[in-house]
Formats: C-alpha cells, structure tokens, sequence
C-alpha cells in the first residue's frame, strides 16, 4: 500500500489556525466500524454516505491512502445483490446497517477510480473489483429506473432525491379532473441529476477499461455518449440556459436549485451547455452568486426560503462548496471557483465555525443545531486550500496550486507520495516548487500549473479575475506571456519533448 502524507504551514497565522482546525475535524471524523475506521460527518457521526464521506475520504487519503481506501471499499461489500449501492452506513451499537434510501447526488464512480490513480496504478486487484461493481451498478439503474425503456431515468419518489423534500422541485401538480381541481403528484420524474450520474458511472467503466485493457471501452464510451446527448436533447433548454427534470406527463419542472451543478460535477453536458448555465445561473448575483454564493434554491425562485434551521430551500451548504470545486474544474472556471474558495475560506475562519450551512445574504453561519464541525465543511477547507497553496493529483497530472501569498509571510505546502516529495513555497509574488528536492519551476503567484507525474510538459493557468502578466521559469527555461482570466499557456511542444 502506497504511502501518503501532507502538511501545510503558514506565517499567516490565522490560516494557520484555520489548516489545524479544519485537519483536527477531518480526523476527529473517523470512526471505528468493526475492522475499519469510516468517515463520518462530524466527530460526533455515527455513519458514512456516498453524499460526503467518499468525498471526505478524497482528502483523507493525502494523509492515510489505506484508511481512505478503507471507505471506499465498505460501499464495495456493502452493496446489494442486484448491484444497488448503499447511500449510508450507519453504526448501532455493535451492528452495521447499509441504508438504501437516495439514489441522486451520490458521488462514487469518479471518486473511487481516482483511488487507483492515487495508488500509482499498483492496485490493480482493486480497479477489478470497482470495474465489476460498476457493471452491475450501471445493469440495476437501467433496468429499474429506464421506466419506459427509451433511455432516460426517472426517480419515483422524493426519497430517492438527496434533498427529499425541498420545496419547488418536487410541489403537486395543480390539476382539473372532471371539473374539480386536484393536486396530483409529479412522479415518476425524468431526473437530469440521475442520468448526470448514470453518465459519470459508464465514463468511469470506458477508463477502467481501458486500464484493464479488456477491450470493453468503446462499448462503455459509446454507451455514455448516449447518455449525453439524451441530456441536451431531452432535459436542455437553450433559450433559459437551463436543465429542467419533466414530470410524468413530459412537461418542464421549471425550478432552479443548486442541483443545477450536478450535471458539472459529473461533466455530463457539453462546453457551449456548461458556459451559458455558468453565466445566466450560477454566476448570477440575483440567483446563485451573493454573498455566500450556491444556496440550495435560486434567490429570486419563488421556492427560495431563507431559513435558519437545516434545510434544502434557500442555505448556502458546505458539502456544494466541497463538490464545487470538481464541478467548476471540469470545465476551467479556475477563477471562479478562486473567488468561490476565497468567500468560503473567510466565512470559516472569521467565524471560526464549521457549519452545515450558510445564510446566502449576509454570509452568516446557520443550522448551529447541527454542529459547527461538520466534516464536509473542514474537507472543503482542505481543498481550497490545497488548490491556492498546495498539490493534488488529477489522474496522470500532478496539479500545483500557486497563489501568491498577501503580504510578506510564507506558506509552504508537503505531499509525501510513495518515495516522491513535492514542496511548494509560496511567497509574496511568486509560487516555487520543488521536486524530491530538486526546484522544478518558480511562477507568478494567481495561477495553477500542471505537470505530468515527472514534471513535464508544464501548463500554467490564470486562476485569478484579471489579466496576468506571468513569468515561469521551468528547469533550465524561462517564459513570460500574458493570460486572460482562465485563459491556459503551454510549453512548446519542441521544448516538451525535450524534458
């Protein structure tokens, strides 16, 4: 089993404190279930879901790759026979109960395949098992929720919904019947967030495939290309820029809640989709983008509720700040996710809370009934904080978060990955990195900059609102251009290939 480990120090004491604490929640969270420790949602939890703890787990494996894969693979002996996941597992005194109750919003099939990219391809027993398990969880959605076997897949009830009860999406439809009004249930409902992530688990199988070398790639590949067109063609509305879910008589559920963001965390619809939803929506100051931006519920919806107490009508959540960050990568918005990242960080540590949720409008920390060390938020913390000051591996690249420091203090960021060390030492303008020992570039502070797992073929992004004039100097080369917000610069391939 590979070896892992990361530490983060800072001058900057108040970030400082903030890495510690957010660390101390993310471990406290552990808990003993029979042989293995799982991640909870706070140290008080007693169960790990595939809404949060697999993205709890992500972090954790940069500290302890064996109990993170742990977390991973109770979802592996905990699924049902006919291939249905768990959404939890919970602990009862001595027993462990998989629960079956959700089936949107999960996130699986990309998060345990990045496992085996993690484990530097060695644990190849491992990717089997995920491939095989994926098979029959991709058999058991399309035969059970395929109602009308034409390719699209519906959710029967509100409890196969995360948010379950969230006003709006799920109201009563307002019905005549010979000649008396009636309210009439909107189910089964063509769900885009189901087949988003239908998508993600058939993309999953074409690379472990591909992996595998078992020669089944094209068939996964094509299979989730199907899946993606069904999504611009059936639940794609270009002129409000939007996925709407239909009900059971094929009619738009106009409701706009932070689900929007699922079809780009599981990057199931196309760039042109992906753009036009960002800009209308979700960087709409009057929708999704106040003060603490991504509330459950658009601000000007009529479903919008801002209430204190833990719901899915109106608060801001730390677990979509944490599943943000995939959502707003998968198609390049780095310098929105930056500005994301920022709000989120300084609300946390002004604070000095780790809530469940925010108040959209005055940043506020809400739904303290629940606790204040909510391990998806210190997760959320960790990630941030990794993408300005630190690394993180992305399949078969090596990324570097290179934000310059604000004033005169240091920040210096270690992953210990099996016999490899990379060290990032950020300072007022400028982000260096080292690797094993050896300086493999010095940046412009406000980028991110990518490498393949050997340092080469280096790209550098603008991850900051504004035009940036860069210098990079790479190994024995020194570059400067000019990059627009988001915009990418890569080394010339002559150069490349002579790394």
């Amino acid at each position: 089993m590979i070896r892992t480990g990361a530490e983060f120090h800072s001058e900057n004491k108040k970030l400082n404190m903030l890495y510690e604490r957010a660390h101390g929640i993310l471990m406290s969270s552990l808990k003993p279930f029979g042989e293995r420790r799982l991640m909870t949602e706070a140290p008080e939890g007693n169960s790990i879901s595939l809404f949060s703890g697999i993205l709890g787990a992500q972090t954790l494996a940069y500290y302890d790759f064996s109990v993170a894969l742990d977390c991973v693979t109770s979802f592996f002996v905990s699924r049902r026979e006919d291939g249905r996941l768990a959404s939890s597992i919970a602990l009862k005194g001595e027993y462990i109960i998989p629960r079956y109750e959700r089936l949107t919003g999960l996130c699986f099939a990309h998060e345990a395949l990045e496992f085996f990219y993690l484990s530097k391809k060695k644990e190849v027993a491992y990717l089997e098992r995920l491939y095989r398990m994926l098979v029959d969880l991709d058999t058991y959605l399309w035969k059970h929720y395929d109602l009308k076997s034409d390719g699209c897949l519906a959710i029967l009830s509100a409890t196969d919904a995360e948010e379950d009860g969230a006003l709006g999406r799920f109201a009563p439809l307002r019905l005549v019947q010979s000649g008396t009004m009636h309210n009439v249930p909107p189910f089964p409902i063509r769900a885009v967030e189901l087949m988003a992530e239908a998508y993600a688990v058939r993309v999953a199988l074409a690379e472990c495939a591909s992996l595998l070398g078992n020669g089944q790639q094209k068939s996964w590949a094509d299979k989730a290309e199907a899946v993606r067109n069904t999504i611009r063609e059936q639940f794609w509305f270009e002129g409000e820029g939007a996925l709407f879910d239909r009900d059971y008589r094929g009619g738009a559920i106009e409701h706009l809640g932070v689900n929007v963001l699922a079809p780009l965390y599981y990057g199931a619809i196309d760039a042109d989709m992906a753009d036009k939803l960002m800009t209308l929506h979700v960087l709409n100051p009057e929708e999704f983008w106040g003060k603490m931006p991504l509330p459950t519920v658009a601000m000007n919806g009529k479903g919008f509720v801002n209430e204190a107490s833990v719901g899915f009508n109106g608060p801001s959540r730390s677990l979509t700040y944490r599943r943000a960050i995939r959502a707003f990568e998968n198609y390049g918005f780095y310098s929105a996710l930056a500005e994301l990242g920022k709000r989120f960080l300084t609300a946390v540590s002004e604070q000095d809370l780790f809530p469940v949720q925010f108040d959209p409008v005055t940043g506020q920390a809400t739904g303290l009934e629940a606790g204040a060390s909510y391990m998806p938020a210190a997760s959320a913390v960790l990630e941030f904080i990794k993408r300005f000051f630190g690394v993180y591996v992305e399949k078969d690249s090596i990324c570097f978060g290179t934000f310059a420091t604000q004033s005169d203090e240091t920040a210096t960021y270690r992953f210990t990955w099996g016999s490899d060390e990379y060290r990032l030492v950020s300072e007022r303008e400028t982000v260096s990195a080292y690797v094993s020992g050896k300086h493999l570039f010095t940046v412009t502070g406000g980028t991110r900059v990518f490498t393949d797992w050997f340092g080469n073929s280096p790209r550098v992004v603008n991850a900051t609102g504004e035009t940036l004039d860069c210098i990079f100097v790479y190994r024995n080369r020194t570059y400067s251009f000019t990059l627009a917000p988001d915009e990418i610069w890569q080394e010339p391939a002559a150069h490349s290939k002579g790394n």
